[in-house]
């Protein structure tokens, strides 16, 4: 015969301590919700990053602790008022107060790896580098108000709030990519953006980008065939907002190829002469010109009697 099992030995006590044991830890649990949910979190400055991290996961979701980490950054520069506007555009469940809190949070945390650059439903904030005039140091005041902007990237498109400012001293504009006015004519920022602007309300990735440039060198993939497949596997052809446009695409290749040979020769002055869009076959002229004075490397079996004599 097969040997039963041993009944497992039953004891009401043993029940009764276990039950007492979650009625304590719920209480525990409680009572910990309790405490984060009354701190005050416009005492932000006396309180660690730890505990502020916790306070904000309790009393706002996830997603949007995720969301503001994701801005911090480009909010920062933004006026107190104007920072309140892109805000309430974003995230419009959330009072003005309880907003400009939980910013003041997250940039005490600086959670800059929190965000899934994959989620496409985040939204990002497109703002100048800098909150000061580069000329005079003045603080930056609102020039438009925020406007709703198409970002291309590298999994698809998202929404963007774009934010602009001014020096109401010198006159100076300041944008995304770059600053001046359309009278002394348009400067570079001295450190590239993370995207180039294709048009007032499209921005694309700059690593995207280098992919375009790549397969046009290669594969000979022009703006046409790029936007479609761009917009093919995002499932963007036939879409209400029309994807990533041919149109689009072309610019942001020029512009992209235009800044990249001013950073890598460092003739960020030329960008100068960029008083309208035409402009930009003066800058190639000066750029061509520099060019001529250069010499790339070459093999001794590559180099003409004219570039021997130029050494």
């Amino acid at each position: 015969m097969s040997q039963r099992s041993k009944r497992v030995a039953f004891s009401v006590e043993s029940l009764r301590e276990e039950v007492d044991q979650e009625i304590d830890q719920e209480a525990i649990d409680n009572k910990l919700l309790s405490d984060i949910r009354a701190i005050d979190l416009n005492l932000v400055d006396c309180i660690s990053a730890q505990i502020i991290f916790c306070a904000v996961l309790v009393k706002f979701s996830l997603n949007t602790v995720c969301a503001f980490a994701n801005i911090v950054p480009s909010l920062c520069v933004l006026p107190i008022k104007i920072r309140g506007e892109v805000l309430k555009l974003l995230h419009p469940h959330i009072s003005g107060n309880d907003a400009e809190t939980l910013f003041k949070c997250m940039r005490k945390v600086n959670l800059p790896n929190l965000v899934n650059s994959s989620n496409t439903s985040l939204v990002h904030v497109f703002a100048p580098p800098y909150g000061h005039c580069l000329d005079c140091n003045l603080s930056l005041v609102r020039h438009n108000d925020p406007v709703k902007v198409q970002y291309h990237h590298h999994y698809g498109t998202s929404e963007g709030i774009k934010v602009s400012l001014k020096c109401s001293r010198c006159k100076m504009f300041y944008g995304y990519s770059k600053y001046g006015n359309p009278e002394t004519g348009w400067k570079l920022y001295p450190e590239a953006r993370t995207s180039v602007e294709a048009s007032d309300v499209c921005l694309v990735e700059r690593s995207l980008l280098k992919w375009q440039i790549s397969l046009a060198n290669h594969s000979w993939v022009s703006f046409s065939g790029f936007s479609t497949a761009f917009n093919e596997v995002f499932d963007q052809l036939g879409s209400k907002d029309e994807g990533f446009g041919e149109k689009q695409c072309a610019a942001a290749f020029w512009n992209g190829e235009l800044e990249e040979e001013l950073r890598e020769s460092g003739t960020l002055e030329f960008f100068g002469l960029m008083k309208k869009d035409d402009d930009r076959e003066k800058i190639m002229e000066e750029v061509d010109k520099n060019r001529a004075k250069s010499v790339y490397k070459h093999s001794q079996e590559d180099c003409s009697e004219g570039c021997k004599t130029r050494g």
